[in-house]
C-alpha cells in the first residue's frame, strides 16, 4: 500500500482507496470488501462508521496496523484466519490455520439435519446427531442453538485432530452449548462404535463435510487454499473423492448391523471444480 507524505494523517476514505487498489493488483476479487472489512478491524469501529466518517483520520499506530493487515491479505491469506472469525448460520466462530473456514453452503446440512430431528424429537427410540470431522464446530453448534427440545437429542461430534477439536471446544463454550455436545477424537464414527452399538433400534442423523478434494484437483485449487487451509481437512490420500464417505459409510453398516439402526446422512459433496473456489 503506497505510503503518504510524511507527517500527514491519513483519512478512512484515502486508506480505503489505496487499499482497494494495492490487494486489486495482487489478484483479490473482493478487494473492495475485504478492505472495509479490514479497516474495520484496525480501527476497531463499525463499517458504519466508515461510511459516516470518511475524513476521520488514523494515528499512526491504527495506520500501521491498518498496513500490516492489507500486506496479509494481499500475501493470499484468507479474511477469517486475519480476523480470526466466520460467520455461519447466523452466529460468529472462532477459526484459525487449525481448520477448515466453514462455507456458507454448509448451512444447508445444518438446515436438513433440523428438520429431521423435528419429525424424530417425540419419538421414544434414541436419537442422536453425530457430526463426523467437525472441525471448527460449526455444524454441530449450530443445531445445538437451534434444537427444539435438547433433552430428547444427544448431540455428538468427532474429527481426527486435537487441535480441531480444541478450536471447536472453544467455540461451544463462546456459544454456550458445550455442555450439550460430547466431542470425541478418533477417526470418523469409530469413537463412538462402542456406545452405538449398545443401543437398540437409535435413529442416527449423521452430518459430515470430509475431504473430498483429490491430490489432482488440489493441485489446482487457489493459493489462499493450499498455503493457508489445513491439508487434513480438504485432502483425500488418493483419486477417490468420495474416499473418507465409503469409509464412514462402511462403519455406519456395521452399527446398523448390531443396533438395527435407522441412519440419516446430510453429506457435502464438490459439485464445481475447486480451481473456482475463492478466499472466504
Amino acid at each position: 500500500m503506497a505510503l503518504l507524505k510524511k507527517n500527514s494523517l491519513p483519512t478512512v476514505k484515502t486508506v480505503w482507496r489505496q487499499a482497494t487498489l494495492a490487494l486489486t493488483n495482487a489478484g483479490i476479487p473482493s478487494a473492495q470488501l475485504d478492505a472495509e472489512i479490514l479497516l474495520t478491524l484496525a480501527l476497531n469501529k463499525t463499517k458504519e462508521f466508515l461510511y459516516t466518517y470518511p475524513e476521520y483520520h488514523l494515528d499512526p499506530e491504527e495506520f500501521d496496523s491498518y498496513k500490516k493487515l492489507i500486506a496479509r491479505r494481499q500475501a493470499h491469506e484468507p479474511v477469517a484466519y486475519i480476523t480470526g472469525k466466520k460467520e455461519f448460520y447466523g452466529l460468529d466462530f472462532i477459526v484459525d490455520r487449525r481448520v477448515l473456514i466453514p462455507r456458507p453452503e454448509t448451512e444447508k446440512i445444518v438446515d436438513e439435519a433440523l428438520k429431521l430431528a423435528a419429525e424424530f424429537i417425540a419419538d421414544q427410540r434414541p436419537l442422536y446427531i453425530i457430526d463426523v470431522g467437525t472441525g471448527s464446530g460449526c455444524i454441530i453448534i449450530s443445531i445445538a442453538k437451534k434444537i427444539l427440545d435438547p433433552s430428547q437429542v444427544e448431540l455428538l461430534a468427532t474429527d481426527i485432530s486435537s487441535e480441531s477439536l480444541a478450536v471447536a471446544k472453544l467455540n461451544a463454550r463462546q456459544h454456550h452449548v458445550l455442555n450439550m455436545i460430547s466431542f470425541r477424537k478418533g477417526n470418523l464414527i469409530q469413537p463412538l462404535q462402542k456406545k452405538l452399538s449398545a443401543q437398540k433400534n437409535p435413529v442416527l442423523i449423521i452430518t459430515a463435510n470430509l475431504p473430498y478434494i483429490t491430490p489432482k484437483q488440489y493441485r489446482k485449487t487457489t493459493a489462499d487454499i493450499k498455503k493457508y487451509e489445513p491439508r487434513h481437512a480438504l485432502l483425500t490420500p488418493d483419486e477417490n473423492p468420495n474416499y473418507y464417505y465409503q469409509l464412514l459409510d462402511n462403519q455406519l453398516q456395521n452399527i446398523q448391523k448390531k443396533t438395527q439402526a435407522q441412519i440419516y446422512k446430510f453429506y457435502e459433496l464438490i459439485t464445481d471444480s475447486p480451481s473456482d473456489w475463492h478466499d472466504i
